[in-house]
């Protein structure tokens, strides 16, 4: 299945085995973030839950106390 079924044209102008090449590896990518993604909520759970309580006393955070709780978000590794 191409991914840009809204273009009637675009499958037209490549072959079937570079579409399905093209849409595979877009799949791989879109999956490879959503793991990252994952994992770096996951990493970063006791930030999330220390932001929550924040938000739940003072129903917002704004300017340089959001920076400050950003600053300290840390990339997990993901390895695939």
């Amino acid at each position: 299945m191409f991914l840009d079924q809204g273009m009637p044209n675009a499958r037209r102008s490549m072959s079937e085995e570079t579409a399905n090449a093209i849409d595979r590896e877009v799949k791989e990518i879109v999956e490879t973030a959503h793991q990252q993604a994952l994992a770096t909520i996951k990493h970063n759970r006791d930030l999330l839950e220390t932001i929550t309580l924040q938000l739940l006393e003072t129903e917002a955070i704004e300017g340089e106390a959001l920076h400050q709780l950003l600053d300290q978000v840390q990339a997990a590794i993901v390895t695939v």
